[in-house]
């Protein structure tokens, strides 16, 4: 889920691309999962009409499969090479 603060404002799968509308009082924009969330990306740093990445990485933690630690996903204004 794309969660704006603690709302979600989309849903996206690995390979799709989303646009979603960010309500203007956006403190924090975050990926979510039942088990977990990513560090939260301040919504100041998006401009109108900005594309954002969703860009994750690989791991074998344990304590992120817990949802412990965050999920390995980072909201970002460069995709991930």
């Amino acid at each position: 889920m794309i969660m704006a603060d603690n709302v979600e404002i989309g849903r996206i799968n690995v390979g799709q691309t989303v646009t979603v509308q960010v309500p203007n009082d956006t403190q924090n924009l975050y990926a979510k999962m039942d088990w977990g969330w990513s560090p939260r990306y301040p919504a100041e740093n998006v401009k109108d009409g900005q594309t954002i990445y969703m860009n994750g990485r690989f791991s074998l933690n344990i304590l992120r499969n817990l949802g412990i630690l965050p999920i390995p996903i980072t909201l970002e204004d460069q995709p991930r090479k």
